[in-house]
């Protein structure tokens, strides 16, 4: 695609609109005024031959009246328009062309002679037959004044012509941007409905033209997405609610039996079967707080939450933990929110750093003006900055260092999200694998110190 093409398609329609109706009645009033023109053209030149045909053949009674008399020449300033009576015995000079001196009596001849430098005459010659011979009756009259007519009339429709075209794209673009302001509302309505949002729809106008039959249809698509989001949402949270009754009985069963009294080579099997079931647990449980997200905004206490103190509690896990080296600076900071879905957060996020880091994981917090900030970061490959829009979204798994074996039920990062935003505050994903938790903090700001881990 040429860059002229991609410009004009960028312009969008009520332009488009506007410079496609300009140009058609543009060319429309081309051809009319061409055609105006030619025609206005070949009238004037019609009067002028009708007045010089007239007054030719009205001294040419004259000379026939007076049996050949030589009438006075009448003849306009500077000779350029008038009546010239040439007897028998004329003959052509620069003036008058040869065949002006051959006409015959009886005889009318019409032609266009250039006198001078460009002066351009029409003439009519006639021919009088008398006693005396044969006499030459010639009118003439310039021809400078219909190229004057028709140039200010060329002039005078141009001047009309602009304005009429400026007219014309102005209209178009007024009415059509009026048209398709039901298309903005629609959009500026669509760009708006979220997932937590489906129940929303677009404004009907009140026409039954194709925007009314694009709204409706629209509409109609909504109630048919709403539906399958609703339905899809009902299972997620009836299938979690079934089954955490028979995972109960299951681990239950698996806690009643004795290692001891297992044979040695069964011992592996039972605690592999504990750690995925503790594991499948805990995606039930995720899948029952985002279904809960779903149905209505997330609920959270409102209580004061030191968030160094859960920072902290964090670093002691991942220690005791041992799989990888954990660094921290810690500030005392405080918000207001839910203490157990704020330590759930962080937990997810150093879980997700734990699984992906090479060797390190660094956890801070600390206050940046009104806002308390949380970041973890580790030492892994990184979240390419394509993929850090979509990172939160549910059953996400990015290739390479995000796969099932490593873990991950790809539910963390989405329930992360969720409880931030619940408490008022937004998550990111900075440079490598950076992830910063940015709160609304209250109280005055205290320095604590950074503190590192053991």
């Amino acid at each position: 695609m040429s860059p002229l093409l991609a410009r004009w398609r960028g312009t969008g329609i009520r332009t488009q609109s506007a410079v496609a109706a300009a140009l058609v009645v543009a060319v429309a009033l081309t051809v009319a005024t061409g055609a105006f023109l030619a025609l206005y053209r070949e009238a004037l030149l019609q009067r002028v031959d009708d007045a010089v045909t007239e007054r030719a053949t009205t001294v040419a009674a004259d000379v026939r009246e007076s049996g050949g008399a030589p009438a006075q020449p009448r003849r306009h300033a500077g000779e350029t328009a008038g009546v010239v009576v040439l007897g028998p015995g004329s003959r052509a000079d620069e003036r008058w062309p040869a065949a002006v001196t051959r006409v015959r009596a009886g005889q009318l001849v019409r032609m266009n002679v250039v006198q001078g430098e460009d002066q351009r005459i029409h003439l009519v010659a006639v021919g009088v037959s008398t006693a005396r011979g044969t006499y030459r009756v010639v009118a003439f009259r310039p021809l400078g004044p219909v190229g004057d007519s028709v140039r200010d009339a060329a002039g005078l429709l141009l001047l009309v012509n602009t304005v009429l075209l400026a007219i014309v794209a102005t209209a178009t673009w007024w009415f059509t941007g009026r048209s398709l302001q039901p298309v903005e509302r629609i959009r500026a309505k669509v760009a708006g409905i979220t997932a937590e949002d489906l129940g929303a729809r677009v404004p009907v106008p009140g026409t039954r033209d194709e925007i009314g039959q694009l709204a409706g249809t629209m509409n109609r698509m909504l109630d048919r997405l709403e539906g399958a989001v609703t339905a899809q949402r009902r299972f997620v949270a009836d299938a979690s609610h079934e089954l955490r009754s028979p995972l109960a009985t299951v681990l239950t069963a698996l806690d009643l039996l004795d290692d001891d009294a297992l044979p040695a080579g069964s011992r592996p099997t039972l605690r592999l079967a504990r750690q995925e079931s503790e594991r499948l647990g805990l995606i039930i449980d995720d899948l029952l707080l985002l279904a809960r997200a779903d149905e209505q905004a997330l609920r959270r206490r409102d209580d004061d939450v030191d968030l160094d103190d859960l920072v902290v509690a964090e670093r002691g896990r991942l220690t005791t933990a041992g799989t990888v080296k954990v660094t921290s600076a810690v500030e005392a900071v405080r918000v207001r929110g839910d203490r157990f879905q704020l330590a759930r957060a962080i937990r997810n996020l150093a879980d997700n750093a734990a699984r992906h880091a090479s060797t390190k994981v660094s956890l801070s917090v600390y206050r940046d003006g009104g806002e308390a900030v949380i970041e973890v970061a580790d030492d892994g490959a990184g979240v390419a900055p394509a993929d850090r829009a979509r990172i939160f979204d549910r059953f996400v798994r990015l290739d390479g260092s995000r796969e099932r074996g490593s873990g991950g039920s790809g539910l963390g990062l989405a329930i992360v999200w969720e409880i931030v935003v619940a408490h008022g505050g937004t998550v990111t994903v900075g440079d490598g694998a950076c992830f910063r938790i940015r709160l609304p903090a209250v109280g005055r700001q205290e320095v604590a110190g950074p503190t590192d881990g053991p």
